[in-house]
């Protein structure tokens, strides 16, 4: 089902919050978002946006103890808030220093702290939502950290390498570090995670192209989508409507998928050149 008729650039990454669906993408710029559920009121709501990577989006509603509705961008060197509570989508830099090409970033609502990958430094950080107590989570045998992930529940971290084609976990401190699955990985990019089920999702951009989950230790590995894929990124969950989404930078194509309805995929197309990430 076409939801929204046009072309999607270059959609990188995505996020959801209540019935929006927002995206970066590359060619673009810029951050767009559209109804969750027919991809109707489709609009930029940031431009001019140099290399906008990883998006998250968290509230209220979403943290309870969360102070407003932001998202959170990475955009290469630097890491960026936007309110969602202001119209003109204000957005603060956030002080921190040697950042070199920030990939993905998440959040974790208890504690507060944001975790982002960075790809030239070959590490992971974290900090407060505010840039301070900024600290290296894991700096060793790490190549090109990309996606990352918070388990909130089991207080995890999750993340994805394409040069060493792992998935990797550790507590969100970086102690108790492990490998979770590192065979028939080419490509591992996006990761998200469902801690109140125990899955986790994850793209790969290989020869041949897929969608995969599997259990938050590894086990009961599973490839949900394999057909008509190209450079799949930017995956995002609806906890309530059991839905994955994810952008196909290749395709230029925003799609669905219920993980307990085999092959239901629908398809969002719009104006952008190159969806990144949700």
């Amino acid at each position: 089902q076409a939801v929204v008729k046009g072309s999607l650039p270059h959609p990188f990454a995505l996020t959801l919050f209540e019935d929006t669906l927002y995206w970066t993408d590359w060619n673009t710029h810029s951050i767009l978002a559209c109804n969750k559920y027919t991809g109707e009121g489709l609009r930029e709501i940031h431009s001019n946006i140099f290399s906008p990577m990883d998006i998250h989006a968290f509230s209220q509603q979403r943290q309870p103890n969360g102070a407003t509705e932001l998202l959170l961008l990475a955009r290469r060197t630097d890491l960026r808030r936007i309110s969602l509570d202001t119209p003109d989508f204000t957005d603060i830099v956030l002080q921190l220093e040697d950042i070199r090409h920030a990939i993905a970033i998440d959040y974790d609502p208890l504690e507060g702290y944001i975790y982002w990958t960075d790809d030239e430094v070959r590490a992971i950080r974290r900090s407060f939502i505010d840039g301070s107590g900024s600290q290296f989570v894991v700096t060793a045998q790490i190549a090109h950290p990309d996606g990352i992930a918070v388990d909130w529940v089991a207080r995890n971290l999750y993340w994805t390498d394409t040069g060493t084609d792992r998935i990797e976990v550790t507590r969100l401190n970086g102690t108790m570090r492990k490998i979770l699955i590192s065979e028939d990985l080419e490509e591992p990019r996006a990761i998200v995670l469902d801690p109140m089920v125990g899955y986790m999702y994850w793209t790969d951009w290989g020869e041949i192209p897929k969608i995969e989950r599997a259990a938050l230790d590894g086990s009961d590995r599973v490839v949900l989508v394999n057909t008509s894929l190209g450079w799949p990124n930017g995956l995002a969950l609806d906890y309530d409507e059991g839905k994955i989404y994810w952008g196909d930078a290749k395709t230029d194509k925003i799609e669905i998928f219920l993980p307990l309805v085999w092959d239901a995929r629908d398809i969002f197309y719009g104006n952008s050149t190159q969806p990144s990430g949700f």
